[in-house]
């Protein structure tokens, strides 16, 4: 026999007996108090009522006689009741204080969004006075363009000063660079 299939067989032999071993031990399924899932290899408390037991081993003996649940001297049948109601209140008040969350929550949302809209309403407030300015702007600037063009003509003599504020004519070169300059922001902004 190889080592490998040694190994093989013990590996086998090793995952049978684990399985023997969990399936002999019984295991118990509950509901407590607080409507959780309760597992165990021990029975539950004996104030856990029959109707939250859930599961059971095979041979285990029931917790109460079926007789006393359903009414005998009424006590189990009305705790019982009195269990469900008080789960279904605890539900209850559960979905309040979620629905209660949901709307405090939506409200926040709602200011939030509130405020982003008066932030957007000011942002397009302040856009369009800074289009309003800019328009006004070109508009001088087309007619200081325009007038100065009329000033620049060809067969008018232009007066000029220089640095130390002595008066002259403008020479023919000046005076086209000047009248270029004037015809393109007249094209900008006309």
């Amino acid at each position: 026999m190889s080592k490998t299939s040694l190994h093989m067989m013990l590996a086998a032999a090793l995952a049978l007996g684990a399985l023997g071993a969990v399936q002999a031990q019984p295991q118990w399924q509950w509901l407590d108090a607080s409507g959780r899932k309760v597992y165990s290899d021990r029975p539950p408390p004996p104030d856990v009522p029959q109707n939250r037991i859930l599961k059971a081993p095979r041979d285990a003996a029931p917790a109460a006689p079926a007789a006393s649940a359903e009414g005998g001297d009424g006590s189990p049948a009305q705790s019982s009741a009195g269990e469900d109601a008080e789960l279904k209140a605890r539900v209850d008040a559960q979905a309040k204080t979620q629905a209660e969350a949901q709307a405090r929550e939506q409200a926040a949302q709602d200011e939030e969004n509130a405020k982003i809209k008066q932030e957007n309403e000011r942002i397009a407030q302040e856009n369009e006075r800074i289009r309003r300015e800019n328009a006004e702007k070109r508009k001088a600037q087309c007619a200081a363009a325009q007038a100065t063009l009329k000033r620049l003509e060809p067969g008018r003599r232009v007066m000029t000063t220089d640095a130390k504020g002595n008066a002259g004519y403008m020479d023919d070169a000046t005076r086209e660079a000047q009248r270029q300059r004037a015809q393109a922001i007249v094209r900008e902004s006309c």
